[in-house]
């Protein structure tokens, strides 16, 4: 049937993993998956993610739009090229299934569109190259958020209405 491999690094963003890929980590029990989740919503809108972005004098969008696209990229040459007996060898397999997940709900950043950066370049990128794109965070921040008055999932000094 098939193997699930996790190979998540907490605090990890997509640029992280776009250099697994580019340079062929992967263990060799893992390499050539049919199939990659990208799950780093929550990391991509991490204040280091933005600082980063910031030192390279790029606005955060920007950067996750650039992270987003090159990771694409990356995933859509790595099935041409694999590993056998430390020599690559180009091939006609079809590039993995990639899947993106958004699961950031948010509650750093007090508006729309900053709370929504990531995500927006992750979709419109998902459906220019037709790859998969889930978003629990959109399903459920309506059911999360509807209680302003709650306390459990606010930072403290957040807006009482």
């Amino acid at each position: 049937l098939f193997k699930i491999y996790n190979v998540a690094v907490g605090g990890w963003n997509t640029e992280r993993s776009t250099m697994v890929l580019h340079y062929d980590l992967l263990p060799e029990e893992m390499a050539n998956p049919d199939i990659i989740i990208n799950a780093h919503s929550t990391n991509e809108m991490h204040q280091n993610t933005i600082k980063e972005a910031q030192e390279r004098n790029q606005s955060h969008w920007d950067a996750a739009f650039f992270m987003t696209q090159t990771f694409i990229r990356t995933v859509l040459k790595t099935k041409c090229m694999h590993r056998v007996d430390d020599e690559h060898h180009v091939d006609d397999d079809p590039p993995p299934l990639l899947l993106y997940f958004d699961d950031y709900l948010g509650n750093e950043q007090r508006g729309i569109l900053n709370l929504t950066t990531a995500s927006q370049s992750t979709y419109i990128l998902a459906k220019y190259y037709g790859i998969g794109y889930v978003s629990y965070a959109d399903v459920v921040r309506d059911i999360v958020f509807r209680n302003t008055r709650e306390k459990i999932f606010r930072p403290e000094g957040w807006y009482d209405n």
